[in-house]
């Protein structure tokens, strides 16, 4: 755990509005500045380094097999207009595509991942995430790796039996 000054006990729903209210009232017009420059540079930054990666992304794009790059931009040119969360996880292979094109700006973007890069865990985790999802008509997507699949390869049959909207896409 990281050092504190003061360790507050509290419930983060309840105390966070006035904490962010106390910081306002702290940040003097030259700090804001400050921060608004800042913010100008890195989102500059940011802006820089997404387009070289989309560029990167098209060095193997009419590889065989397809490139995983590929698979995400494609993905992203069809979902991308809709209310998606990216459900499989996000620390393999089949994650670190997703991660540099898409725009991930809601928390359910990206629900989480395994923690401890726990194997076996993706099939049943996106199963789970996509149906939290359905209730709110989110699109779901998977892309799923074949070793992680066999784990718990009767997922699928839950996901079919129960109806779970789920787009799993297997990157080998």
């Amino acid at each position: 755990m990281a050092e504190v000054d003061l360790a507050l006990a509290a419930d983060g729903e309840a105390t966070l509005p006035v904490l962010i209210e106390a910081v306002k009232r702290l940040v003097t017009s030259d700090r804001k500045r400050v921060f608004q420059q800042r913010g100008a540079k890195l989102a500059e930054a940011s802006h820089t380094a997404r387009e070289r990666l989309r560029e990167a992304a098209t060095y193997a794009w009419d590889a065989s097999p397809v490139s995983t790059a590929r698979v995400a931009a494609e993905l992203w040119a069809q979902i991308s207009n809709e209310d998606w969360s990216l459900v499989s996880n996000y620390y393999s292979e089949a994650g670190v595509w997703p991660r540099r094109l898409w725009d991930f700006n809601k928390p359910y973007h990206w629900p989480g991942h395994a923690g401890g890069g726990g194997i076996g865990y993706g099939a049943p985790s996106s199963v789970g995430a996509a149906l939290a999802n359905k209730k709110y008509g989110r699109f779901s997507v998977s892309l799923q790796t074949d070793g992680d699949l066999m784990y718990a390869p009767g997922v699928l049959w839950t996901a079919a039996h129960h109806r779970i909207p789920l787009l799993s896409v297997m990157l080998n």
